[in-house]
């Protein structure tokens, strides 16, 4: 991914980017100048804001996605070499094939349902059947926690002496994968129970078997039926749930679904979350009771935003049966999805990277939730419907993930305006200009996504509730939007005292009669905030500061407001240059929304939207202390 970054002399690359890049239509572009310095700011001044602590940034799979992936190794089990000569010691061409940590790969899906690599497995095994496990199974709507494997019977066998090539088996994945990263958190100690899957290293002699109790009979395998798997898997190929017959099937899930079990207990308060995978052995004698659970792993991870990651303990080590799952896991990531974090899913990977594994999980009945974070765009658009649309979000206001990619938001020298040009690694131009400098837990502006020939259509989409928001999550794929997103005030540190003044600015556009916009910077922002009343009372004024060009009334609902905005009497006119009539923007009762961030509420910032106007804004302001007069 290539990125070049600029900060000063950044109006000009403003103005600029609102010509080109501010819209894909080519009405003409009218963009406001910044204000002369106003003395009477100099009354009040930023309160200080503590040093934000944020998480180390984590490296490699460790990193946050909506998922991620393991293949299914296959080991090359030929006693000669590439040349076909025969291998001294009786050895094979690969006698243990462990896991990469290298390949491990990031997804981002759109449709959890589907699951990934399909058709990468497709070519490599073009008449083999696939059994593919399914979210709906198990009652999931936000997460899939799986595989997808090749029939052993149908997929290829690959032999050849003189080339030193033996493979057999399956081929596949395991994954997890998930939709509408969490906005919304409970705040108490919740329950969830859910299911794990998982991916074994591929080796040829793990232990001494013996038959019919002749201890002279020995038999040394690698997997297959003596060690609990369908015959090839762990020995020719990796281990997966699905074929451990050691372990009872569930019958409700259909043929290949196994009692493999996972429960947590979430403590959303002090941040932490414990769980354990478990496992219910086969029932050997028909019409017998079935057989008590056993754990496996222990799970113990730390919550950061909508995000967690910790460790693995395996506890099964004093079983005679257990040959794969022995080693502990420093490496466990995981995150919260659904629009109140109704579902969890996550995988790890055995510090000696002997076995990948996924899981998932749900809460019955969804607690109650609190917001804990904000994302979102607009679309600039004279044509397409101007909508609302969350974004994918993993806790952060600092980082912008755009098609899987993560960009930093993280001002330059402090200066009001960033401004980031990225070429991600499809190809696809993204630039972004951020604002302010002076907000930690809140960031808006203006972000351009250029089209690749293969871009789907976007997703219509204007409803806040994340939980029924589907496709929609994934954002348009290419376009010009306006964006905000925050990292919630806590509604328990939420202020009490009556009154407190924030000011800043805002980015607003309006695409109806003219190609309209006002740049971040070039107006300004006003909140008187009542804590006790409850009432928020806005203003966002243009250069001229003469008057305002919106008046926003709201009320505080918890730790965020909702309210209505309108223009002045006489509307905005669009074109002040223009001799004659101008256009206008004029309207009353468009709906605003927005919150508080970052510790005490130290600030504010929303957003609001109209389609019949073709007209959208963000804004984000700093609470007020007293100043040097």
């Amino acid at each position: 991914m290539k990125s070049t970054f600029s900060g000063k002399n950044l109006l000009l690359c403003l103005l600029l980017s609102a010509c080109a890049g501010g819209s894909f239509d080519v009405d003409p572009v009218v963009v406001v100048s910044p204000p002369p310095p106003d003395d009477r700011a100099n009354l009040l001044k930023d309160a200080d804001t503590p040093p934000k602590i944020s998480a180390p940034e984590a490296e490699g799979f460790m990193k946050p996605a909506l998922g991620y992936s393991m293949p299914i190794l296959r080991r090359n089990k030929s006693r000669t070499d590439a040349a076909g000569k025969e291998i001294a010691n009786g050895k094979q061409a690969e006698e243990h094939l462990l896991l990469k940590p290298s390949d491990i790969r990031a997804l981002h899906p759109t449709d959890i349902v589907a699951a990934p690599h399909r058709d990468e497995l497709a070519k490599r095994q073009p008449d083999a059947g696939v059994d593919v496990s399914t979210p709906a199974q198990r009652g999931y709507q936000f997460v899939h926690a799986g595989y997808l494997v090749s029939d052993k019977f149908d997929s290829s066998v690959e032999f050849d002496r003189r080339k030193g090539i033996d493979y057999e088996g399956s081929e596949g994945y395991v994954f997890y994968q998930g939709r509408n990263p969490a906005q919304a958190l409970p705040s108490q100690t919740v329950r969830y129970e859910g299911h794990w899957d998982f991916v074994t290293d591929v080796k040829r002699h793990r232990t001494n078997l013996f038959h019919n109790g002749d201890e002279g009979g020995a038999e040394i395998v690698g997997g297959g039926r003596q060690m609990g798997f369908e015959d090839l898997y762990g020995e020719s190929t990796g281990a997966v749930g699905m074929a451990e017959i050691d372990v009872a099937k569930d019958k409700k899930l259909g043929f290949r679904a196994r009692q493999h079990l996972s429960e947590f207990e979430v403590d959303f308060a002090n941040k932490s979350l414990t769980g354990k995978l478990n496992y219910r052995p086969h029932q050997p004698i028909t019409g017998d009771p079935d057989l008590p659970v056993r754990t496996r792993y222990t799970i113990d991870a730390k919550i950061n935003g909508n995000r967690f990651s910790g460790k693995v303990k395996a506890v099964d080590r004093e079983n005679p049966r257990n040959y794969f799952f022995l080693a502990d896991s420093d490496f466990l990531e995981g995150g919260f999805y659904g629009g109140r974090g109704e579902e969890l899913a996550g995988k790890f990977l055995a510090n000696d990277n002997s076995l990948f594994g996924v899981f998932a999980a749900k809460q019955d009945n969804p607690a109650d939730a609190e917001k804990i974070t904000d994302a979102y765009d607009i679309n600039i658009s004279s044509s397409d419907a101007v909508a609302l649309r969350p974004m994918s979000n993993f806790g952060s206001a600092d980082k912008l993930l755009v098609d899987g990619e993560t960009l930093s938001l993280l001002p330059d020298n402090n200066e009001l305006l960033t401004r980031r040009d990225v070429t991600l690694p499809s190809g696809r131009e993204v630039g972004v200009t951020v604002c302010c400098g002076n907000l930690s837990y809140l960031k808006f502006g203006h972000m351009r996504k250029t089209k690749l020939a293969d871009d789907p259509a976007p997703v219509a989409a204007g409803a806040d509730d994340v939980a029924t928001d589907s496709a929609a999550f994934s954002g348009a794929p290419y376009g010009s939007f306006l964006f905000v997103q925050g990292e919630r005030t806590r509604s328990a540190d939420m202020p009490a005292e009556d009154g407190a003044t924030y000011r800043g600015t805002w980015d607003g556009f309006s695409m109806k009669n003219i190609a309209w916009r006002s740049l971040p910077g070039s107006g300004t922002a006003e909140f008187k905030v009542d804590f006790g009343t409850k009432d928020v009372s806005g203003r966002l004024t243009e250069t001229n500061g003469v008057r305002p060009a919106f008046y926003i009334d709201a009320k505080i609902q918890g730790n965020g407001f909702a309210g209505t905005v309108r223009t002045h009497a006489d509307g905005i006119n669009l074109d002040p240059g223009r001799e004659g009539n101008s256009p206008k923007l004029l309207f009353r009762d468009v709906a605003v929304q927005g919150g508080f961030y970052g510790p005490k509420a130290l600030e504010l910032g929303g957003t609001f939207f109209n389609d019949e106007h073709k007209t959208g804004a963000v804004f984000g302001a700093k609470r007020q202390v007293s100043g040097d007069k």
